[in-house]
């Protein structure tokens, strides 16, 4: 708790070591000691002659929390004896005030899913928007320093409509688009070919799954073997329903409201060098049936894609 306090930690950091935390690839971490003192766990050792190791580097200065240990704490008890138990109610008092705030941000946020609202943000104070970018940020185990989320709050309301800035966080990304926030994985477009039927459905290259639903307008069950699942090169085109003009890819997945970003590994389906359907959006209008089958495609980030 000092630690992080002297580093300037807001209320979730002066909250101190959480005695459960879930993991984000699940299972709990649990420390059910962490209440004992270092000398009652001692006790408890040497009277049932218990062995342990001894990690050699706490008894190293060097290390910012050594010192404190070894250096801070005993003046502290020697003016203030009750200092340990203090410090210790206190972190309790900030883990309650940082429940509080995650409720408070939660009904902010308001909407399912994972995207926010900027309108919803914009009407907020400077505190709470700032609360509300934190507590969506820790969702995805992402935290920033106040200078740079006051940065994130600040280009996010300030851009321009059209504009749609990106901010890369270690193995995520942020992303504005259409007056939304959205957080998506950080993933590098692919160039795989796979080979793909009306059974398979997790497609682990392009980071999603696909999905197949009855559908009035979907394929023709005889078209459905030999298919192929590839990128976007550019220039693809199909039409969308019979005697209609030939439509671009591009412009499908822009009428779509599918993000830019998500343009590039989402994959067309083929068959012998004839674009099938890009799945989720159209079915090419010479391969559809009364009673046929529709291919959804679902990103791993964005589990309510069209």
């Amino acid at each position: 708790m000092l630690y992080r306090l002297v580093r300037g930690t807001g209320v979730h950091g002066a909250a101190g070591m959480p005695a459960a935390r879930a993991m984000p690839e699940g299972g709990l971490i649990w420390r059910p000691l962490l209440d004992e003192s270092r000398a009652a766990l001692e006790d408890y050792a040497h009277a049932r002659q218990l062995r342990w190791v001894e990690d050699e580097s706490n008894a190293q200065d060097a290390y910012d929390r050594n010192y404190l240990r070894a250096n801070v704490l005993p003046v502290l008890r020697s003016r203030f004896p009750g200092a340990a138990k203090a410090l210790a109610r206190a972190a309790g008092h900030f883990a309650e005030a940082g429940e509080l705030l995650d409720e408070l941000a939660a009904g902010d946020f308001g909407s399912v899913g994972e995207r926010l609202s900027l309108a919803r943000l914009a009407s907020l104070s400077e505190a709470r928007q700032r609360n509300l970018l934190r507590w969506l940020l820790a969702r995805h185990g992402l935290r920033l320093e106040a200078q740079q989320l006051e940065v994130l709050r600040q280009q996010i309301l300030t851009a321009e409509s059209d504009r749609n800035p990106c901010f890369r966080l270690a193995a995520h990304a942020l992303h504005r688009y259409r007056d939304e926030l959205w957080v998506a994985d950080h993933v590098e477009a692919l160039s795989e070919v796979v080979s793909v039927d009306a059974v398979n459905r997790a497609i682990a290259p392009f980071h999603g799954d696909i999905v197949w639903q009855e559908r009035a307008s979907g394929l023709e069950v005889s078209s459905l073997d030999d298919m192929e699942l590839r990128l976007r090169v550019g220039g693809e085109a199909l039409r969308t329903h019979r005697g209609g003009p030939l439509r671009s890819v591009k412009n499908l997945f822009q009428e779509a409201g599918i993000p830019p970003w998500l343009r590039t590994r989402w994959p067309l389906l083929w068959r012998r060098g004839v674009l099938l359907a890009v799945p989720g959006i159209a079915v090419a209008a010479e391969m559809q049936a009364e009673n046929g089958l529709w291919p959804r495609w679902i990103p791993l980030d964005w589990p309510d894609a069209p």
